[in-house]
């Protein structure tokens, strides 16, 4: 830290590299493992109910390693190492390590990007990977569906999403009315 000019956060330098896979067109999806604090201890055990994993990456990349065909994963820090990796964090690098993934810990932007182009991910600017045509035409429909005010995922194996996001079973009787309850008619 120099005379009176904060070291960036973990936030700060998470921003910087994720503009950086922006402009070089490097999919990728952060993930949200912020633990909150006070009144949200509901929403952290709906959030566990989901799937969340203490220790997650912050940021998991969506294309492949040029140079091994790799899976990657970031973990972020400060620049200055930060508070240094949680045991749930060393837990979680462990499994992506066994699993195949490359796992990046870096401190701060600018190592996280040395160690994308480490990895083989170009410094320029351009397309990193090729899409299929199958797949352009899918992004072409959901981009589409979205336009016209339609969810393309409305519908799911013959189910119509209600207004609550849950699935409504289709009624499937005769002449499109209920049969009672009681067995009659």
């Amino acid at each position: 830290m120099t005379a009176g000019i904060p070291l960036p956060t973990e936030h700060d330098e998470q921003a910087v590299f994720v503009e950086w896979l922006r402009l070089r067109r490097i999919p990728h999806f952060a993930v949200d493992n912020e633990q909150h604090r006070g009144d949200a201890f509901a929403l952290d055990a709906w959030r566990r109910k989901q799937g969340f994993q203490e220790g997650a990456p912050d940021l998991v990349i969506l294309a492949l390693s040029p140079k091994t065909k790799r899976p990657v994963v970031v973990e972020m820090k400060r620049s200055d190492g930060g508070s240094g990796m949680s045991d749930a964090q060393q837990y979680v690098a462990a499994i992506c390590r066994r699993q195949g993934f490359h796992y990046v810990l870096a401190d701060g932007a600018d190592a996280a990007i040395c160690a994308m182009v480490d990895l083989g991910f170009a410094v320029s600017r351009g397309p990193m990977w090729e899409i299929s045509e199958n797949d352009k035409a899918t992004i072409k429909l959901f981009e589409m569906q979205k336009m016209r005010g339609r969810s393309p995922l409305g519908k799911i194996k013959g189910r119509q999403m209600g207004s609550a996001g849950r699935a409504k079973k289709k009624i499937n009787t005769r002449r499109g009315q209920r049969k009672p309850r009681n067995g009659n008619g």
